[in-house]
């Protein structure tokens, strides 16, 4: 019996420590791991405990991709359910525990997720957003952290991850020690705007509040949490009408396009958000021509003619 707690912990452990994935993917695989067992409880029709990684096959797994598509789960939460079996069963693997339905389980093919292009925020309403933190921050050197976080999330295209893990001994000579996904670490340039706001953020912090190593901190001195921000951006975009798209993790996106848009060299910019390789950087050239295709189309006077070249407004 190998689909027990005792194996799903030393393989999410496995992840983490030897694999070096991100928290966020460790949960998630974690998640889909849980959910795949409960729907294999019901379609057996046996207790969560008694199910046996061992006995499963293919069809468990199409299975269960037919009753997520059922439920409304997109193809990428799809292909990533299949993602965490795939590593679940080599880990098992890796321990000694192979059957040949396992084998066709591996060779499966995950859903085609169709590659959406992100969408970058303008700069005005990046500002906009910037403005209006102070009216749903009472202190205000929590209104000065949410801006430095915000600003410089914008300025080198940080994950929001890497922006909470900075620790105040990373600032060293007008740069950042990012700590990225995989383990590695990277360093990004301090704009000096944005050195000044830290360095506001910083003086202001409330003489009661014991620090802990890290730079942006909540009310008790810890590490402030993703959720207060994005809650944050959130209630930002309801009261100034804004697309959804608009979340924190959107200026990351943002400072790419617009770095792309202004000429900046793809390879620089690979190097600034950390990406391993060049074409998940790519797709922000794409957004950019993407851009620029709209606005050809709109501004240039050949625009104002019909196909058979007469004005369209007469």
């Amino acid at each position: 019996m190998f689909f027990v707690s005792d194996m799903i912990d030393m393989w999410l452990k496995h992840l983490s420590y030897c694999k070096n994935l991100s928290r966020n993917t460790v949960d998630s695989y974690e998640q889909d791991l849980k959910l795949f067992r409960e729907f294999l409880s019901g379609y057996r029709g046996c207790k969560n405990e008694d199910v046996d990684i061992i006995a499963i096959d293919k069809c468990d797994v199409r299975a269960w991709f037919l009753s997520r598509m059922k439920c409304g789960h997109n193809a990428k939460s799809i292909s990533r359910g299949l993602s965490a079996i795939k590593s679940y069963l080599s880990y098992l693997q890796m321990c000694g525990a192979q059957t040949d339905s396992h084998t066709e389980i591996m060779l499966m093919k995950s859903t085609r997720v169709k590659k959406s292009l992100p969408r970058p925020v303008k700069p005005d309403d990046i500002y906009r957003i910037i403005d209006s933190i102070r009216a749903f921050r009472k202190m205000s050197w929590e209104v000065k952290r949410d801006r430095a976080i915000l600003v410089l999330i914008y300025s080198v295209g940080l994950r929001i991850s890497e922006v909470l893990g900075i620790e105040v001994d990373d600032i060293c000579d007008g740069s950042i020690r990012v700590y990225c996904k995989g383990g590695k670490n990277r360093y990004v340039p301090l704009l000096d705007c944005v050195s000044n706001l830290i360095r506001e953020y910083l003086d202001e912090i409330p003489n009661h509040i014991v620090r802990s190593k890290y730079l942006f901190l909540n009310s008790r001195g810890g590490r402030i949490s993703r959720g207060s921000l994005e809650l944050l951006v959130s209630k930002i975009r309801k009261l100034m009408s804004m697309d959804k798209s608009v979340t924190p993790h959107a200026l990351r996106h943002s400072c790419a396009t617009h770095l792309i848009e202004q000429g900046a060299d793809l390879r620089h910019v690979q190097e600034l958000l950390g990406h391993s390789s060049i074409s998940s950087t790519q797709i922000y050239s794409d957004v950019a021509n993407s851009y620029m295709c709209q606005v050809y189309g709109k501004c240039h006077p050949l625009s104002l003619l019909g196909h058979d070249g007469d004005t369209q407004n007469e």
